[in-house]
């Protein structure tokens, strides 16, 4: 059997929500003035722009970092503390963005029942997306996105909330068979 990474996200791979921002069209929630959104905003939850929220798998691998992260790594009494990143890889089809947020979520149901029926039951962690890298085949061709990303520890209670509350009900779109939106999503004034 030959390794890919879809036969690795089939296989070991974990749901995540991934909150899409579409930066043309900004939430009611943005103030003009500061150029920020309320972040508690329920409809964009806090990125003050209109989202949709996905459900993807992705492949989660805590790494040590390159030798380019590691001369930024801050200097300590005890010397060079290098911290340790996080990574998230996706299947080619999800495109992600900088601006956009991935949550991951325990589901209120088994890993193989996810894509149907899955809702988020708990929330584990909210990551921001620092970096993103295109992986090609040897023909040039994506072949997936890895994703840099970093830890957000505030308002972890507020957005559980809010993902609790949505009703989510899941609808396959046309990117491989793997995207899926919030198909009842109020819109943005």
């Amino acid at each position: 059997m030959e390794i890919t990474l879809k036969n690795l996200l089939e296989r070991f791979g974990k749901y995540v929500i991934y909150v899409r921002a579409d930066d043309s069209i900004f939430c009611s929630c943005w103030n003009e003035g500061t150029k920020e959104a309320d972040s508690q905003c329920p409809i964009c939850l806090g990125l003050g722009y209109k989202i949709t929220i996905e459900r993807h798998l992705t492949i989660i691998q805590i790494a040590m970092p390159s030798a380019q992260q590691e001369y930024a790594a801050p200097q300590t009494p005890i010397g060079i503390l290098p911290s340790v990143g996080t990574n998230l890889f996706f299947k080619r089809g999800v495109w992600p963005s900088t601006i956009d947020r991935i949550y991951e979520v325990e589901w209120d149901t088994e890993r193989d029942a996810v894509i149907n029926k899955g809702r988020p039951a708990r929330l584990v962690e909210i990551y921001s997306i620092q970096s993103i890298e295109r992986l090609t085949d040897k023909k040039g061709e994506i072949i997936a996105h890895k994703c840099a990303v970093h830890t957000l520890s505030t308002q972890y209670k507020w957005a559980e909330e809010q993902l609790k509350s949505k009703e989510f009900t899941w609808s396959p779109a046309n990117i491989d068979g793997t995207l899926y939106e919030l198909s009842s999503y109020p819109s943005l004034v």
